[in-house]
């Protein structure tokens, strides 16, 4: 089998040659190229758009929900006796709450053994829940059984108990008498006490202790081995006056919408504020102008153009583009119909104008002062109805960002368009590409031919031929 390499029978540089056609003939492509990076371009710009829009439309639907204008704060005149916290149901106010008792858990406390590796007897401890005082056991709760074995150590009693998921907590305390077995009640409150009924098998072998020294009874009545050390005991304190108690000193039912954290006991009542959460709703309004502004920044980047450098924006010129921004402005200049006397019709009413570059800007002792009527603030945004021009300015924005988002939105119009020109050139591009491989083959078959006839040529040796044509 021959090898053939093109240029070796004429010294002609045919893959260069051909390398130099071919790339003549490639230049519609580099065109098309051209075209798809910039159409890629206009996508990745429109994604940014549609990102920032939805950042719009989350900030504008946040403002449409009346529970975020109803956002609350609560301050204690004494954190340390009595905390709050209060929630968007918490009515502006003031509240005087006196703790005159914590709620508590039941502790008991075994005698003192010599180690935690006493060893026990075999028997039963039968716990029971139920209310402090005469001890009356809760409806429906029976005796939950813990199965002690002879040479079980207190350790291991300890355990059997934490277990058993008998509403109470096991632990082993230690001082200078020797080990204790101390049980606490899961929970405090006075329906939250607890009773342990021990039950020894036989009588302890020698060296091992009866069970009967671990039996509790908050009521006192029999013969208890554990000594109640704290009976378990409801939180009662006032709020206004009125008498409370509560299970918990975590009070969440006394106020509507307003926490208690009962911390201390005393003689004095603590004054608890509950406020408009000026703060969250700052915020809340803050997140749409930023929101706003982000748009209006990537529409004027993206539609800029410098005479200096002739160069535009990605998106300059596109309809798409500035039908998008003339509708959110068209929104900042409509006002709110109806609105009560001391209302808000407009955003400038309540500190937000629009700027010579399309952004928005808070006056912010403006936009607090308006905040002192959080519901007529509120109303601004949120009014809602069958009539548009009483539509609260966040439900416009809302209905306007979520019209350009839709499957028939602007957004997907314009890039769907560029993706049907996109898959075009990519159709045209491998056509192309198609036809420069076959010629680039023809190419290189003709100037191999070429290069070997060539050869052929400069292979003769022209003096002999002259020597043998003049001897004829």
């Amino acid at each position: 089998m021959s090898i053939s390499s093109p240029g070796i029978g004429s010294g002609i540089d045919v893959n260069s040659i051909v390398d130099q056609l071919v790339t003549i003939e490639r230049q519609p492509i580099v065109r098309l190229q051209q075209q798809e990076s910039r159409i890629d371009a206009k996508l990745s710009a429109f994604g940014r758009l549609k990102g920032a829009l939805s950042t719009l439309q989350d900030a504008a639907r946040a403002l449409t929900d009346v529970k975020t204008w109803q956002a609350a704060v609560a301050s204690s005149a004494d954190s340390a006796a009595v905390s709050a916290s209060a929630s968007g149901a918490a009515a502006p106010g003031s509240y005087a709450v006196q703790v005159d008792q914590l709620a508590k858990r039941q502790v008991a406390a075994s005698a003192p053994v010599d180690a935690a590796s006493t060893i026990f007897a075999a028997g039963t401890l039968a716990i029971e829940r139920g209310t402090t005082g005469s001890f009356g056991v809760s409806p429906g709760a029976g005796a939950i059984t813990v199965s002690v074995s002879s040479g079980d150590t207190l350790s291991t009693v300890r355990d059997r108990i934490n277990a058993a998921g008998a509403g109470v907590t096991a632990s082993l305390v230690n001082d200078s008498t020797g080990t204790r077995l101390v049980l606490r009640s899961s929970d405090t409150g006075a329906s939250n006490a607890f009773r342990v009924t021990a039950t020894t098998s036989g009588p302890p072998a020698p060296g091992q202790t009866s069970l009967d020294m671990l039996g509790a009874d908050p009521s006192g009545a029999g013969a208890t081995g554990m000594s109640v050390k704290q009976p378990a005991q409801d939180a009662l304190f006032t709020v206004d006056g009125l008498e409370l108690s509560s299970a918990s000193n975590r009070v969440t039912d006394a106020v509507d919408g307003i926490t208690l954290e009962l911390r201390r006991e005393g003689p004095d009542p603590v004054e608890v504020q509950v406020a408009s959460d000026t703060d969250t709703l700052k915020a809340a309004v803050k997140k749409l102008v930023d929101a706003y502004g982000a748009v209006n920044a990537l529409v004027a980047e993206n539609t800029r153009y410098d005479p200096d450098t002739k160069s535009a924006g990605t998106l300059q010129g596109d309809f798409n583009v500035n039908a998008i921004q003339s509708r959110l402005r068209a929104v900042l200049q409509q006002s709110v119909a109806g609105v009560a006397s001391g209302g808000f019709s407009r955003l400038s009413d309540v500190g937000i104008t629009l700027q010579r570059n399309g952004s928005l800007a808070i006056d912010e002792s403006r936009l607090v002062a308006a905040l002192a009527k959080p519901e007529q603030v509120g109303k601004l945004f949120t009014a809602a109805g069958p009539d548009p021009s009483k539509t609260g300015m966040a439900h416009r924005f809302n209905k306007v960002v979520f019209d350009m988002l839709a499957t028939e939105g602007t957004i997907n119009v314009a890039t769907e368009s560029l993706g049907r020109v996109k898959r075009d050139l990519d159709v045209r591009q491998e056509q192309l590409e198609r036809r420069v491989v076959n010629s680039r083959d023809r190419l290189l078959r003709q100037y191999t031919e070429l290069d070997k006839q060539l050869g052929q040529v400069t292979s003769i040796d022209w003096s002999k031929l002259y020597v043998s044509y003049n001897d004829r």
